[in-house]
């Protein structure tokens, strides 16, 4: 089983970069050892990471419009609106109707909402920094989407040496011909990305971003 194991852990296309190693990921990972510190903050508060980005957005601003509040948190309208249902529901928050024009929706934070803030940002140190990283983070996981089931192979569910049961699953000759297909878009996409932030730069922000994980105890990923 342990043999097995090794082998599924394999890259199957020595061509192509792992995709732990690639800039999305290293992002995503930096934004989940940053929350993983703040998680247990919002737990005690009883507020979502979303719920929390739009707070902390919002307890800056005087007012400002429903659809640049979405530009601002990272979140599609859809989301926005249920997020600020609840928030409103809880009198987190204060929404209005511009008078000039009725089309135009206007939110603001609540007293008791900027209270939830202060009463939180003590426990969740560096908060601006953390906030700052997550919003970053966003943009970039954004455009990463669940891929279809029919793009990978599941194998049954077997027991290990440990008696512990575990799924492997493996992508596809379908998958891997998707992958393939793409890859020289993304390889594009990723050059014209260091083309003009700068090779060094990327560098730099690879290692800060590689410092953050194992600063605060985040597993990185085996070569």
């Amino acid at each position: 089983m342990d043999g097995e194991r090794n082998v599924a852990a394999q890259p199957r296309r020595k061509a192509l970069k792992p995709y732990p190693h690639s800039l999305p990921a290293i992002l995503m990972r930096a934004r989940e050892a940053v929350m993983a510190r703040v998680r247990p903050t919002l737990r005690d508060y009883d507020v979502t990471e979303p719920q929390w980005r739009v707070l902390r957005t919002l307890c800056s601003l005087e007012e400002i419009e429903v659809t640049q509040l979405a530009d601002l948190v990272f979140l599609l309208p859809s989301s926005l609106s249920r997020i600020l249902r609840d928030l409103g529901e809880r009198e987190l928050i204060q929404r209005r109707t511009s008078e000039t024009d009725l089309r135009r929706g206007l939110v603001s934070i609540s007293d008791k909402g900027m209270a939830l803030i202060e009463a939180a940002s003590p426990s969740a140190p560096n908060s601006s920094s953390i906030s700052a990283l997550v919003r970053a983070a966003e943009g970039e996981a954004a455009s990463i989407r669940a891929m279809p089931l029919s793009l990978m192979e599941t194998r049954p569910r077997r027991r290990s040496v440990s008696e512990v049961r575990r799924g492997l699953v493996s992508i596809s000759d379908k998958g891997m011909a998707l992958i393939e297909a793409a890859s020289p878009s993304a390889a594009r996409t990723n050059a014209e990305i260091e083309e003009l932030f700068g090779a060094e730069r990327m560098a730099r922000l690879r290692g800060l971003l590689s410092e953050l994980e194992e600063a605060l105890g985040f597993a990185r990923p085996t070569e």
